[in-house]
């Protein structure tokens, strides 16, 4: 998965099958509320953008 997002073919792949369904569910369009979950393992790499999706990040 790594080398995938360093050479971008996951970003690629990932919009190549998805964008049609983000635009179509407005999720561009839609407000943002942002809930800490205390459950989740410390090892979670919240920092690495990579890993999450932002609606406003692209396009």
């Amino acid at each position: 998965m790594q080398q995938l997002i360093a050479d971008g073919r996951f970003a690629q792949i990932f919009h190549e099958f998805y964008d049609g369904l983000i635009d179509q569910a407005g999720l561009r369009k839609r407000r943002i509320f942002r809930v800490d979950n205390p459950l989740l393992s410390p090892q979670t790499p919240l920092s690495n953008k990579a890993y999450w999706y932002g609606p406003f990040d692209h396009r």
